[in-house]
């Protein structure tokens, strides 16, 4: 039978190695995060998300069918199926695509391709990626055809951070094009075996990159046309939240939800992954790149707001509690998040007594390169804290009342900014609460 390897297992790669464990494949996982290979290995899983992740990840390694390692070099010699889920990232001070992930795992596979091996890229990269650029590594170095001797498509991952396994398994088909008709079909015959919702062939791979990145582009103008949207509102005096309701009943018509920005590894690249792309061919494409713009922006919108707002009350000697510095609700990944995003411009601004509370994140990079702290005690967070602003919708901060809030900052005087429509508005003495996207003179 088949046997896989499965290079990168982040919070896609180890979905990836754990669906195809669980229907019936022998896997391993290759990184080189030698931490996290021994952290696997020896059920160390408190950090997997997701319960059921957890419970087929931990079936696989004791049943001696999923196993870890940082060797590539033998994983590639003895799997005959391959999967990639390295990271993609882009170059922030160019805003280029970072292909040094890609590049060392497609090495790493071509040493030890053999005939009738496939191979199957699910990372995010720009189009043409896997016909112009894997294609022709794999075949140089292994000195194998594709298409002849062995089989190469593009299939993306589409999983939500939190539910990535019955995402992957259950909920969306597997999109699939290869470099040629065999390995589309080769490849789209493996995944109807792990993909219950079936398999979606497409013309090639360049259409299979492309159909994932306009996924990701879709929503990033669309919550662009909802920040700008709710800018407006704001000024106009009305409240977008209760337009956006009343419009979305509307069948043509899906307003999508504000913020303090995108984050996360997906939407935030993928209009560079196009533009990029376009660039090349001599195509403009302005709207995606204006909507990219005032995403970015949302941060310093919202910081100036929060600053702006705090010194039409006077507030003296500002203590700042910035609730949630996850990328979304709801997860652990704070990669590229607007929230942290929010801090950092907020101290550079001005804001020397900074905390950021999170329940699901440890540790963050970037906070502590700037010096702001993060905890996961909430009442330590809020002690003191005149200036609140819910910049992360956690199911937890839903749940917190301004008078709960007000209780446990025991400030005079507090502001309350929520950038995402999830607190309830209500007098309490003390407290003065602003909502992104809801103006002044609207209840």
């Amino acid at each position: 039978m088949d046997s896989v390897a499965v290079y990168g297992v982040g919070r896609v790669g180890l979905v990836l190695a754990a669906a195809w464990c669980k229907a019936g494949y022998n896997v391993v996982g290759v990184d080189v995060n030698s931490e996290l290979v021994e952290r696997l290995n020896s059920l160390n899983l408190e950090f997997v998300e997701e319960q059921i992740l957890r419970e087929v990840v931990k079936e696989g390694l004791k049943a001696k069918t999923l196993t870890f390692t940082t060797d590539g070099l033998s994983a590639s010699k003895n799997a005959t199926i391959h999967l990639i889920a390295v990271p993609t990232p882009i170059d922030w001070q160019s805003k280029k695509f970072d292909s040094s992930f890609l590049d060392s795992a497609v090495e790493t596979i071509s040493t030890g391709l053999k005939k009738g091996d496939t191979v199957i890229l699910e990372s995010s990269v720009p189009p043409g990626t896997t016909k112009n650029s894997v294609k022709p590594r794999l075949e140089r170095k292994s000195g194998l055809v594709a298409e002849e001797d062995f089989y190469l498509a593009f299939s993306p991952e589409r999983v939500y951070v939190g539910r990535a396994y019955e995402d992957l398994v259950k909920r969306y088909p597997k999109i699939v094009g290869g470099v040629g008709p065999k390995s589309t079909e080769r490849v789209a015959t493996l995944y109807s075996k792990i993909a219950e919702k079936g398999v979606i062939r497409v013309r090639d791979s360049t259409t299979a990159e492309t159909t994932k990145l306009f996924e990701g582009i879709y929503r990033d103008v669309n919550i662009a046309l909802a920040n700008e949207l709710a800018l407006f509102c704001q000024t106009l005096g009305v409240n977008y939240y209760e337009i956006q309701k009343a419009a979305n009943t509307q069948p043509y018509c899906h307003l999508h939800s504000p913020g303090p920005g995108v984050g996360g590894m997906c939407i935030p690249l993928y209009p560079y992954f196009v533009l990029e792309a376009a660039k090349e061919i001599g195509v403009q494409l302005p709207l995606v790149s204006l909507a990219r713009s005032i995403n970015e922006s949302m941060p310093s919108v919202t910081a100036d707001f929060v600053l702006s707002y705090a010194r039409s009350l006077e507030l003296r000697e500002l203590k700042l509690a910035i609730l949630g510095a996850a990328y979304r609700g709801n997860t652990s990944d704070s990669r590229n998040s607007p929230a942290v995003e929010l801090a950092i411009t907020l101290k550079k601004k001005g804001f020397e007594n900074i905390r950021v509370h999170d329940p699901f994140v440890f540790s963050d990079r970037k906070l502590k390169q700037f010096g702001i702290e993060l905890t996961r005690d909430l009442k330590r967070a809020l002690k003191d804290a005149n200036v609140v602003v819910v910049a992360v919708d956690h199911a937890e901060y839903s749940l917190l009342t301004l008078k709960e809030i007000k209780r446990l900052s025991g400030a005079p005087k507090t502001l309350v900014v929520d950038t995402k429509g999830i607190l309830k508005a209500e007098n309490v003495d003390g407290v003065f609460f602003a909502a992104l996207g809801v103006g002044k003179t609207s209840s």
